[in-house]
């Protein structure tokens, strides 16, 4: 209840504001209109004592022309020019009409300002993950590159050679009988002499 009051009081105040507004431009109005016609009047007369007959008629049809009475006040309910309603069921608030044209104006800068953030970032994005080193320097990088893997693969090939060789000594030593360590068999320059008696 209390909105429907602040509106009808808002509605009148606009409507007396509207009506003041109206009072003063035709104030205003017959002020203007009475200084042309008495200016007018003054030149006509001047004209009629200098004797300038086709001055003085052309100085009172335009007085003619300007001595149209005051218009009637416009009926309320109705702007000056009479055609709109002021109140009724076509009237909006100002504050609503602001409202929604907000609303549109962020809408609109929303479907069309995302896809343009996102095409710039991509942009800037795609710039800065060019490779900033020069083609030559590239190109000697990776022939150094080359020539390391190469030599890696010729040291793993002789490794894998050397394990290949050991593997066939032990699997040739594994099948040969098992021997007895003995004394004989024993390297006798490696012994002590007193050891060799014993």
């Amino acid at each position: 209840m209390t909105m429907s009051f602040e509106m009808l009081v808002q509605k009148t105040d606009a409507q007396s504001a509207r009506e003041t507004q109206q009072q003063l431009v035709d104030q205003i109005k017959s002020d203007v209109t009475a200084g042309i016609q008495a200016t007018l009047q003054a030149q006509r007369e001047a004209a009629l004592a200098r004797g300038d007959q086709a001055t003085a008629a052309k100085l009172d049809k335009a007085i003619a022309k300007l001595q149209v009475g005051p218009q009637p006040p416009s009926p309320p309910g109705k702007t000056s020019a009479g055609t709109q309603p002021v109140f009724g069921d076509n009237f909006i608030p100002q504050q609503a009409v602001d409202i929604v044209q907000a609303l549109g104006t962020t809408l609109v800068l929303c479907v069309v300002g995302f896809p343009l953030a996102r095409a710039f970032a991509r942009r800037i994005d795609r710039r800065g993950s060019e490779p900033s080193t020069n083609s030559k320097e590239v190109a000697a990088r990776l022939e150094a590159i080359e020539k390391a893997v190469e030599s890696v693969a010729i040291e793993v090939e002789r490794v894998s050679e050397g394990q290949r060789f050991t593997t066939k000594l032990l699997s040739e030593r594994a099948h040969e009988p098992a021997r007895e360590f003995t004394s004989v068999e024993r390297d006798p320059v490696a012994l002590p002499a007193n050891a060799r008696r014993s």
